[in-house]
């Protein structure tokens, strides 16, 4: 029989933090599950440690393999995976023992396509989960997702991400992740969601997000790394043509930000800057004429675009707001 659910866990020098979220996993109260750890060419422990794993408890699954980065590690998973419903884990991040639990139950009893529940950042793996309200299933269609994805997130963007999630297996098929980082979640998701019809979203928090200093996202206010998730957005829209007149004007909405964070992280970086304004024109295309895209965002773009100093000194004058707002509190502290 094959197992309900299906963990891939990529894996690579992470050996500080690994056995935490492998222990996770182990520590299930839902227990019908494989984990599939795929050790991507790590150099340090982490093999190893994984391997302790798979040989105390079968459910493990280790394979080791040549470095691939990280979307090669997830489709070596997604490979072999048997289960009904496919889980993805990061590495050195860790799950309440209830997790898959909630969300099998959750995409079970409402018929839904993706099953997802809430995440938390945290700075260390000693962190416990606090306490969590009762249970509340929140159901959106694709168009509901779109909107709180792009537009008014209220899920702290963990919509974006594979990792708080369950997936059906039919719903991904034969769709595999594109070796494009940063963002490769984010491409992934939006393939998933124009796919399902409906998602359900549960109200606790069970997972936890660990910031480690040497992580990608731990540096996502870095120029480079900005650009970079712009155009992994921007090269997204090659499923515009799948997505609704809404739905295309919600993604327009997320790229034009953007494209906005992108911009102001690199105006110390000349070379930088330049390769941003290139993208002026994709970011701009079917903008202004998209009804589903509000007025206020449409301003925002327009100010940008054809007054830019203007647009330069309001953000100014609220990041020198936001300084003396700090400093006060620092003071009063």
């Amino acid at each position: 029989m094959n197992p309900a659910i299906s963990v891939i866990v990529p894996v690579y020098n992470v050996e500080a933090y690994v056995r935490k979220s492998l222990q996770s996993i182990a520590d299930q109260t839902f227990t019908d599950w494989e984990c599939i750890v795929v050790d991507d060419g790590s150099t340090d422990g982490s093999g190893a440690i994984c391997d302790e794993f798979a040989a105390r408890d079968p459910r493990f699954k280790v394979i080791h393999q040549q470095n691939q980065g990280l979307p090669g590690a997830r489709n070596t998973g997604l490979a072999v995976a048997q289960g009904r419903y496919i889980g993805f884990i990061d590495s050195d991040d860790y799950i309440h023992p209830d997790m898959y639990q909630v969300l099998l139950t959750a995409i079970e009893q409402t018929d839904s396509d993706i099953a997802m529940v809430q995440t938390r950042k945290v700075s260390s793996l000693d962190q416990p989960f606090l306490p969590n309200p009762p249970i509340e299933y929140r159901i959106m269609n694709r168009e509901q997702l779109f909107y709180h994805w792009f537009v008014e997130p209220f899920v702290t963007k963990s919509i974006v991400f594979v990792w708080n999630k369950l997936y059906k297996r039919g719903l991904i098929g034969s769709e595999r992740f594109e070796d494009i980082t940063p963002c490769e979640d984010y491409e992934f998701n939006i393939l998933m969601i124009l796919r399902c019809k409906r998602t359900v979203i549960a109200n606790q928090v069970m997972h936890h997000w660990v910031m480690r200093k040497s992580s990608i996202c731990h540096h996502a206010g870095v120029a480079s790394h900005q650009y970079k998730a712009m155009l992994v957005i921007e090269y997204c829209g090659i499923h515009c043509l799948e997505m609704t007149e809404k739905e295309r004007g919600y993604y327009k909405i997320d790229l034009m930000k953007r494209f906005l964070k992108a911009r102001r992280a690199s105006k110390d970086n000349w070379e930088l800057n330049i390769k941003v304004k290139k993208e002026r024109n994709s970011i701009k295309e079917g903008f202004f004429t998209n009804s589903a895209i509000q007025l206020k965002y449409k301003v925002v773009l327009g100010i940008m675009f054809y007054c830019p100093w203007i647009y330069d000194a309001f953000i100014e004058w609220n990041e020198f707001k936001a300084r003396c707002h700090k400093s006060f509190e620092t003071i009063a502290s």
